[in-house]
């Protein structure tokens, strides 16, 4: 009603007091949300709503509700501990003082970085490592035009092929984009959701 302009203001209103309170009473998750509480479940669902409706207002551009549906499952995933943001699955915090960790032994630990300059120059790189800290092998590479989440998974893509080119037989990946990782993960849930 609302978006076919048939509702009067008031009416609109009405009905809108009435759904955020339907919503704020009853419990309807179901599927991946019925784990959640419903009302952060709901505030993130709106938020997200809202972002992405700001999103095509001022860029153009649209997200479909697949798209939607996990970016509030990766919010849902994230938590305040105190007053510092915690990652439920990757369990670092914000002000966490950040180094170099070795991999297993017998395994190499591939870095890789991805950036773009200007909007207009994008290229990756990484390095390699052995558990006693020793350089392996680096790699770079001119990516031509490209967002930085693609230049981040050219990074990561590229620090696997560089592991398997050098036959190592355990690699352990590391990259700083979070959109990079939860695009791989999404990626890999919708596979298993299939089976």
């Amino acid at each position: 009603m609302v978006w076919m302009g048939k509702a009067e203001i008031g009416t609109c209103d009405q009905m809108l007091a009435d759904w955020l309170k339907w919503n704020s009473k009853n419990c309807p998750g179901r599927g991946v949300y019925r784990k959640h509480n419903w009302i952060k479940v709901f505030s993130l669902g709106c938020w997200t709503l809202w972002t992405s409706r700001c999103k095509l207002v001022f860029e153009g551009k649209t997200d479909t509700p697949r798209e939607l549906g996990y970016r509030v499952q990766h919010l849902l995933m994230e938590q305040i501990v105190g007053d510092q943001l915690k990652h439920q699955i990757f369990q670092f915090a914000g002000n966490q003082e950040i180094s170099w960790t070795p991999p297993p032994q017998g395994a190499i630990r591939i870095d890789v970085d991805g950036s773009v300059w200007n909007d207009q120059h994008a290229a990756c790189g990484g390095l390699t490592r052995n558990s006693d800290g020793d350089w392996v092998v680096g790699f770079q590479k001119n990516i031509g035009t490209c967002s930085v989440t693609e230049a981040e998974l050219v990074a990561i893509r590229t620090g696997l092929e560089v592991g398997k080119l050098y036959n190592h037989p355990m690699v352990v990946l590391y990259s700083d984009s979070m959109d990079a990782l939860n695009l791989i993960a999404r990626e890999c849930m919708a596979h298993m959701e299939e089976k």
